[in-house]
């Protein structure tokens, strides 16, 4: 069926004077939101050629060909390649730097990329947790997210943040107490037990948000909150989360604008109600919060719920770096393996059973 090519004379390679480059036209704008698998886009493809005497120039007139967009210097460009490719994409990098280009790379090709000394960011592939590449792209030209999060310090408290005397509290059918606590200045406190043994009270109480039914609470002179509690209610709802930021922090649009894009909270979510983030869209909130102003006391509630993995190796860090007292209640185990703890205190059925040292 057919003629073979050793028939019609054709017995080795004919390998022509210029290059060729192939490229297909999907006329996605077509067919807005329409999957790009299955949708009838599919069903209605072209190709054009481009042809010309090196690849670049190839290269060049397929893309103009096709209506593409083409990428002008001075701009961003994204690189990620397997890890066999790696060694071989230095020098695309290079090129791609030599022609004015930021480089933006996943963190393995960033790490190959960064060996040969060229400048590259890194951006988190859609696996490894928001923001990734794909809110790079729909944000369009706002920066990369690099979160480096430190907590703003104030002088140091006296020498006791807090002390209950056989205090007690109820909360419902649920009692706590009567509870014998003090809290001093410095100490890294990690508030543990079983759901239900009332940790969250214990904190809510120790920061005067529950009337004692018996006993006494002392706050130190001096002490300064920072708090991160389990609703991430410290910003008022009813406003824009830029309003409500701008107004806990005294900061100007600008100021609060180039911070909370540092927690991936960008131009579309700062005007929005704070009451309409997402969980994770709050938390973040609330970190730049807690970066913005001093505080020598630390009061984290669940501290890694809705956070991806890069922004808990920050909080790890920056917790770290913090020379204040903290008081953390997390079910997190890494996190409470990773930090730097003093003392554990342990609550089952709203009573203290256990106060130890760590270490």
């Amino acid at each position: 069926a057919g003629i073979s090519l050793k028939s019609q004379g054709f017995e080795k390679e004919i390998i022509p004077p210029y290059f060729s480059v192939k490229e297909a036209v999907f006329p996605f704008r077509k067919f807005p939101g329409v999957d790009t698998i299955l949708g009838p886009e599919m069903k209605s493809t072209g190709e054009v050629m481009g042809v010309g005497n090196n690849f670049g120039e190839a290269f060049l007139k397929s893309q103009l060909a096709s209506s593409s967009e083409l990428p002008k210097p001075g701009g961003r460009a994204f690189v990620s390649v397997r890890s066999s490719d790696r060694e071989a994409v230095i020098e695309l990098a290079q090129a791609l730097r030599d022609l004015g280009f930021n480089l933006v790379a996943t963190r393995g090709t960033a790490l190959a990329i960064e060996s040969a000394g060229i400048p590259v960011a890194v951006v988190n592939k859609v696996k490894e947790g928001r923001p990734h590449i794909v809110d790079m792209i729909k944000n369009g030209a706002r920066e990369a997210w690099h979160l480096r999060l430190t907590f703003g310090e104030s002088a140091r408290s006296g020498d006791v943040v807090v002390r209950l005397t056989k205090a007690m509290v109820s909360n419902g059918a649920f009692e706590l107490g009567p509870i014998d606590l003090t809290i001093g200045a410095g100490e890294r406190v990690a508030i543990v037990g079983g759901n239900g043994s009332g940790k969250t009270t214990l904190l809510d109480t120790m920061l005067g948000r529950r009337d004692l039914d018996a006993g006494d609470r002392w706050f130190g002179p001096g002490v300064v909150v920072g708090e991160l509690e389990q609703r991430r209610v410290q910003l008022d709802d009813g406003e824009s989360l830029l309003d409500a930021f701008m107004a806990a922090t005294a900061m100007t649009i600008p100021e609060a604008r180039t911070l909370l894009a540092k927690f991936g909270i960008g131009a579309n979510e700062v005007t929005r109600p704070t009451g309409s983030l997402s969980p994770g869209e709050r938390t973040r909130a609330v970190l730049a919060l807690l970066m913005a102003t001093g505080t020598n006391c630390l009061v984290l509630d669940e501290p890694t719920n809705h956070l991806d993995l890069q922004a808990i190796e920050q909080l790890e860090t920056a917790l770290e770096s913090f020379n204040g007292t903290v008081l953390i209640v997390t079910h997190d185990r890494e996190l409470l393996q990773s930090m730097r703890l003093t003392r554990t205190v342990r609550l089952d059925a709203g009573k203290i059973v256990d106060d130890a040292p760590v270490g």
